[in-house]
């Protein structure tokens, strides 16, 4: 339950109003989160860019980015991003199998290679520790079918900094262009 009340669909805040204005042009309505987050219109609007850029312009393939994003709510306990999340799986080409598997992945054969590292690493994320050597292998898988950049661990990566910008690495491996700030 919200701990803060829904705003309505139309604000009267400049702000909030635009980025409104973009999801309806989106063909969507602003789910909970952003209705919630629209009592600091400036922070609704950061957010909805960042969510916006992750949604849009990732490179990792959105079926990988779902099955992450699932574990990262079974991690934390998250209906709310579970419930969101399994419909977007699903549109995306994620079996449900995957998704009744997802909690024992390192012990199910329903997982590729590119989908283990990538789960690995949510894992030690979630942990604020990802090993050197989870890195290594994100490093070493390089690219998945499908991405012509930089691989799961960036958007894992990008995913835990935004999510946890108070996070540290304690030492452990950061990719290039991500800050070093705390």
């Amino acid at each position: 339950m919200a701990r803060l009340p829904l705003l309505g669909l139309e604000p009267a805040d400049e702000i909030t109003a635009a980025v409104f204005e973009t999801f309806r042009q989106e063909g969507r309505d602003p789910i909970a989160l952003y209705r919630v987050l629209a009592h600091s219109p400036p922070m609704l609007r950061a957010y909805a860019g960042l969510a916006r850029g992750l949604r849009y312009d990732a490179a990792t393939p959105r079926a990988l980015r779902e099955l992450m994003i699932l574990r990262t709510a079974q991690l934390t306990g998250s209906d709310y991003e579970w419930a969101h999340h399994r419909a977007m799986a699903a549109a995306n080409g994620v079996p449900e199998e995957k998704v009744h598997a997802l909690a024992a992945w390192r012990s199910s054969t329903l997982f590729d290679r590119c989908e283990r590292v990538a789960l690995r690493c949510v894992d030690e994320i979630h942990d604020v520790a990802l090993s050197d050597e989870a890195f290594a292998a994100a490093r070493a898988r390089g690219r998945c079918p499908g991405d012509d950049r930089a691989g799961p661990a960036r958007c894992v990566l990008r995913i835990c900094r935004a999510d946890h910008p108070g996070a540290r690495t304690r030492g452990r491996a950061r990719l290039p262009g991500l800050s070093r700030r705390a």
